[in-house]
């Protein structure tokens, strides 16, 4: 009798907890890094990942893996995430490690790294790193109890308990728990995420002379505190227990001029004394050396698709000259990446432009080619510029479909009941391509309308239009 007491306890307890370790994956927080983690687990699997990146949004919005991959010949991934303190950024670190066996970890470090989990924001922010890793990490729970109240400590290890509010907006059934990433304002891969947006114009004025201002350096104020020096100390021991090369970096920041930059010669001071590559990126000769603008950016701290693209082939050459990497070029993972990306997001191409077409007076399109990855459009433009306001302008986009197809319009054109999906960009510099992207779910395309209105807002076609017909 009571054996089968004893069974029926331990049956019960069983079932309570399968029960509870499901509603914790049914109510766990919807965020981009359960993207990230899910495809890290993924390629993990599938081959060996020889390129970590970690830290912030300052990473994830600045280093494409796809581009490191074709440049250094390697297979990396991104597991940055926003607003991730440094001594978290350890804790992915060490969980990523359970899965794979890097050649080289790439930590982002920036003001930001290293700012106290204070706020309900910033402790939001700390759970995407702690959900990552296993409760039963002695790490996880030194970083809760070091940076959470008492209270909060449940909600820390069970999402249920955390999110049991929303017990009515969950999905019993979806329990990926991923965002939902459009084409049109984003482009999401390896856990990078390249926005296809443009800083504001307040802060592109703001910011006009970032390439030439002179960065403060005040050395009576200490950014690097005990907490922090641990973290780093810490690093370094993770990369002589696990055998691989550890790097800093410190991503472009139209706000680095406007702080103190102590801290950057903290970082390098400690790099120096350790044999680190440190990148700080945030330099005049960096600027000049990508040619790096202000509309590079999506705000004052975060580039855009455009900016990740050139500070993404630069880190890549970095990691070149000062670290011996496997040359993984020839093995089909390599390919099928390659090949998968320029399916997805970079596509075939299906039109060029035969002669040039004079756009407005004094400015004239010379090249236009379209190239199609699935619903997305890119558009590679080239000027010629006899005119000098040309910046005023942006440059439209707009698809058609034939007629009686409406229904494969875009659900966003067909929300703001349009009749066309569209795509915008900045004409800032004629003397350089401009690439727009656009988003378009019509397969059956009558034509494709490229004009120019003015960047203040839309009051009529500038010029004359340019009308584009049988693209595909």
């Amino acid at each position: 009798m009571k054996r089968k007491t004893g069974i029926g306890l331990a049956f019960f307890c069983l079932l309570i907890f399968s029960g509870w370790s499901y509603l914790d994956l049914v109510f766990a927080s919807d965020h981009q890094f359960k993207n990230t983690a899910n495809g890290f687990y993924e390629l993990a699997e599938q081959t060996n990942i020889d390129v970590l990146f970690l830290g912030s949004s300052h990473i994830y919005t600045a280093v494409n893996p796809h581009i490191i991959n074709k440049h250094a010949n390697t297979i990396s991934y991104n597991l940055g995430t926003d607003g991730m303190r440094l001594e978290f950024s350890n804790l992915i670190l060490k969980e990523a490690l359970k899965y794979t066996e890097p050649k080289l970890v790439v930590i982002e470090v920036f003001r930001g790294s290293l700012e106290p989990v204070i706020t309900d924001e910033s402790k939001g922010f700390q759970l995407r790193a702690l959900d990552f890793a296993s409760n039963w990490s002695a790490t996880k729970w030194q970083l809760t109890k070091n940076n959470y109240n008492f209270n909060e400590i449940a909600g820390v290890y069970s999402p249920l308990v955390r999110n049991h509010k929303n017990w009515h907006t969950e999905s019993y059934f979806d329990l990926e728990n991923e965002q939902d990433f459009s084409q049109q304002t984003a482009l999401f891969y390896d856990g990078y995420y390249g926005a296809r947006k443009t800083i504001s114009d307040g802060d592109s004025k703001e910011f006009a002379d970032f390439r030439v201002k002179e960065r403060s350096v005040d050395l009576s104020q200490r950014f690097l505190s005990k907490t922090h020096k641990e973290a780093l100390l810490e690093l370094v021991a993770l990369s002589e227990r696990y055998g691989f090369s550890l790097m800093m970096q410190t991503s472009p920041d139209l706000k680095a001029a406007s702080v103190n930059n102590a801290l950057y010669q903290e970082l390098a001071d400690f790099c120096e004394q350790h044999d680190i590559p440190y990148f700080d990126m945030n330099s005049a000769e960096v600027y000049a050396a990508l040619d790096l603008k202000v509309t590079d950016f999506k705000d004052a701290s975060h580039l855009n698709i455009r900016g990740s693209e050139k500070t993404s082939a630069m880190v890549a050459k970095f990691i070149k000259e000062n670290f011996e990497i496997l040359d993984r070029s020839g093995e089909k993972i390599y390919l099928d990446k390659a090949k998968e990306f320029s399916a997805n997001f970079r596509g075939d191409e299906v039109f060029v432009l035969e002669q040039p077409f004079e756009i407005k007076e004094a400015l004239t399109i010379d090249s236009l080619v379209i190239k199609r990855a699935k619903h997305v459009l890119n558009f590679k433009i080239t000027f010629k510029d006899s005119s000098t306001n040309s910046e005023r302008y942006k440059l439209g986009i707009h698809l058609y479909p034939k007629e009686g197809k409406e229904n494969q319009l875009h659900e966003e054109s067909k929300a703001k009941g349009r009749n066309f999906d569209i795509g915008t960009g900045l004409l800032e510099d004629t003397g350089a391509a401009l690439e727009v992207m656009v988003f378009s779910t019509i397969d059956d395309l009558d034509r494709i309308r490229v004009f120019l209105y003015d960047r203040s807002g839309y009051k009529g076609v500038v010029g004359q239009p340019l009308i584009l017909r049988d693209v595909f």
